[in-house]
């Protein structure tokens, strides 16, 4: 049987992507950002994260074009469309210094929708690495590494998938964690050329 998986990015600058059964009945509620206090925080997914002035971060206008959505933005419009699409960015943010190649994104799937809400983390982690290898192998990228793996994010043990992607002479460090409540997925991506900063990137968040 194939899984079916919505695919969001991976990063934004090179890369791409995409959890299971529970009986929680979870109502889903959008991530916020505080600009003031330069934190963002989900509280549908139990995580938030601390940022600093080497950040830029997306407003909802931008989350809304890569998420593939028209019209305005508001909370509304970002769970129509995650209703119909199936998918919406929550989250993105690139570190100012283009140099370090720093990003984080943060992607919730409406499993419903996809027809995998029977489905485990483990096992969408497992079918998120074949759809990411077949892609950018497809695209004549080399993937040195797609792992399935785990890692205690925000105080919890979480599967995950650790990848190196290597296009034009340029090697991605990747690390995809997978956060399921009820009939949504959220997929937290951290990406860098260096492979030390994915460990710093996932020790920015915290539990809610």
């Amino acid at each position: 049987m194939k899984i079916k998986t919505a695919v969001s990015a991976l990063a934004m600058s090179l890369i791409l992507i995409m959890t299971g059964c529970s009986g929680e009945s979870v109502t889903f509620a959008r991530g916020k950002y505080d600009t003031s206090a330069k934190k963002y925080t989900s509280e549908t997914f139990g995580i938030s994260a601390a940022l600093d002035d080497n950040w830029e971060v997306y407003g909802d206008s931008e989350l809304a074009t890569v998420s593939g959505m028209k019209g305005s933005s508001n909370d509304e419009d970002f769970i129509s469309a995650l209703e119909s699409n199936g998918y919406v960015f929550d989250f993105y943010a690139v570190n100012k210094d283009a140099e370090r190649g720093t990003s984080i994104n943060i992607t919730i799937d409406n499993l419903k929708k996809s027809g995998n809400s029977l489905f485990s983390e483990e096992t969408l982690a497992k079918a998120a690495i074949e759809q990411i290898k077949e892609q950018f192998e497809g695209q004549g990228a080399k993937m040195d590494k797609a792992d399935k793996t785990t890692t205690t994010f925000a105080g919890t043990e979480r599967h995950s998938a650790d990848y190196k992607v290597t296009a034009n002479g340029v090697s991605v460090f990747e690390k995809q964690i997978f956060i399921k409540k009820g009939g949504y997925l959220c997929t937290v991506t951290l990406a860098s050329l260096s492979e030390t900063t994915i460990k710093e990137l996932a020790d920015m968040f915290s539990a809610v």
